[in-house]
């Protein structure tokens, strides 16, 4: 059971040994305490969490504490995600994700373009594209530009001609805004 009351107070805490009272957004929120469940020490990958979830929470804290970056994360406040805090330690928890390389325009010639789709909880700030031969020699490397119209895709055009294409491996890095990093190959 949850009950809102309007009430312009600094108040958070117990009251008594069955509710809970935080304010959320200027509202009073009183819902059941939450029951622990944990008897005992925590097992390795729980105290792993615990960690990780700590330094993203010391993370959201810096992000709030600068002025320019809390207002970053405050424009990704959803109903899910009520705070710029709560928007940073999710952004900081969940990589970005690459849907797909798309190399089909791709012939090994200077100006073909190859298309990664690329999103994130928060955002994506930048996509690497590695190309590198069949041997697996580097063949070239740069940043993808972002596509105004469609946000979610990114384009490299290629700077180095290719004559033999297969083997040919494209890999592309997407980096969200906390720093994470995701990784996926395309081999031709």
């Amino acid at each position: 059971m949850s009950t809102k009351i309007k009430y312009k107070s600094d108040i958070g805490g117990l009251l008594g040994e069955k509710l809970k009272v935080n304010k959320v957004n200027g509202n009073v929120v009183v819902t059941n305490r939450p029951k622990r469940k944990m008897v005992g020490d925590p097992s390795e990958k729980q105290a792993a969490a615990q960690r990780r979830f700590l330094v993203a929470t010391q993370y959201a804290k810096y992000q709030n504490s600068v002025p320019e970056l809390r207002e970053l994360y405050a424009t990704g406040i959803t109903d899910n995600k009520r705070t710029a805090f709560a928007v940073a330690v999710s952004d900081f928890l969940n990589a970005p994700e690459i849907e797909s390389i798309n190399a089909s325009k791709y012939r090994g010639a200077i100006g073909d373009p190859i298309i990664v789709s690329a999103f994130d909880d928060f955002k994506v700030v930048g996509v690497r594209v590695m190309i590198t031969d069949a041997g697996g020699s580097m063949l070239e490397e740069g940043d993808a530009a972002q596509d105004k119209a469609k946000p979610s895709l990114w384009i490299y055009q290629c700077t180095v001609a290719n004559a033999a294409l297969a083997g040919t491996t494209i890999n592309a890095i997407a980096v969200d805004t906390a720093g994470n990093e995701t990784s996926l190959d395309n081999v031709l």
